[in-house]
């Protein structure tokens, strides 16, 4: 059965992941390839 989140909640705290995820509607498509919140770091050491 899927939980029924409180929206109000949600939208308080900026959280749309959580909100449907409870709701069972989370569509996830990994990394965008966009600088839209994705972030890859490469860390090179030195000598």
């Amino acid at each position: 059965m899927r939980r029924k989140p409180d929206a109000r909640r949600y939208l308080d705290e900026n959280d749309s992941y959580h909100c449907f995820e409870a709701l069972g509607d989370l569509a996830f498509t990994g990394p965008t390839g966009t600088n839209v919140m994705d972030i890859r770091m490469v860390l090179v050491g030195g000598r």
